[in-house]
């Protein structure tokens, strides 16, 4: 049991998302596997259940499916192989907190640093400029870097659940920005300007070698269609999407492939 905690906090402290699968319960002859634990990370299996393989395999599965779609807690039930008997088993997520990485501290980064923190995210503000990053401006960040945008990438560590807005002053710091995470592990990334903007930074990448897996990645036009048009707006925008890649594991990416 303690082994199974122990990983638990280390997969968390590593920013690793895992899955806890508990079997509840079983027929009366598999009985002790009851209370039974198996840890699923995207690396694989940690097994500290004695379980059968086939039950393993099959936890594992579902685990795997709760994982990536980043639901809830979920119960289960598992058909005994040559038989009608169910093993019940609950899966449980254990998940970094959300990390909300914006470059820029203009006008929706306010907002959205605010909505962002209520949101459940630790929220970071980058802008090279000390009037705009600052506490007195951020007040709800759980931190504020002051520096130029390459500097700050050695400093902010980017994983698995660490979800990135680049909304800075100019088209060359948003470039300078989306280059320096398109390779990263984030979840989300986005950018906002318009199409043309967009396109011919993509543009520009694409010439230079950068593979379309990683372009395809760009969020842009930033946030979901909802008609937004002040500071307010978009950023609930952006965060509504961010919440739908999150939970529903899509974005809105698809916007790059379309007409207009």
């Amino acid at each position: 049991m303690r082994a199974v905690f122990k990983r638990i906090s280390q997969s968390i402290a590593d920013n690793c998302p895992a899955a806890v699968v508990l079997v509840t319960d079983g027929p009366h002859y598999l009985k002790h596997l009851v209370g039974r634990r198996l840890l699923v990370t995207p690396q694989g299996v940690e097994d500290f259940s004695e379980a059968p393989d086939w039950l393993k395999k099959e936890a594992a599965r579902r685990a795997g499916e709760v994982l990536t779609a980043r639901q809830e807690a979920s119960y289960y039930q598992i058909k005994v192989p040559g038989s009608q008997d169910l093993v019940s088993i609950f899966i449980d997520l254990a998940l970094p907190l959300p990390q909300l990485l914006i470059f820029g501290g203009g006008h929706i980064s306010q907002p959205l640093t605010v909505i962002g923190t209520l949101a459940g995210f630790q929220v970071t503000v980058v802008d090279d400029r000390p009037l705009f990053a600052n506490r007195q401006r951020f007040p709800a960040a759980n931190e504020v870097i002051c520096c130029d945008f390459a500097g700050a990438l050695s400093l902010v560590s980017i994983h698995s659940e660490t979800y990135i807005v680049i909304v800075t002053r100019g088209h060359q710091s948003d470039e300078e920005c989306l280059r320096g995470v398109l390779g990263s592990k984030a979840a989300y990334i986005g950018m906002i300007g318009s199409r043309r903007r967009v396109r011919g930074i993509i543009s520009r990448l694409t010439e230079e070698g950068m593979e379309q897996a990683a372009l395809s990645r760009i969020n842009s036009p930033i946030g979901l269609a909802i008609g937004a048009q002040t500071p307010g707006e978009i950023a609930l925008s952006i965060m509504a999407e961010m919440v739908s890649v999150r939970r529903q594991g899509r974005g809105g990416e698809i916007s790059l492939k379309e007409g207009g």
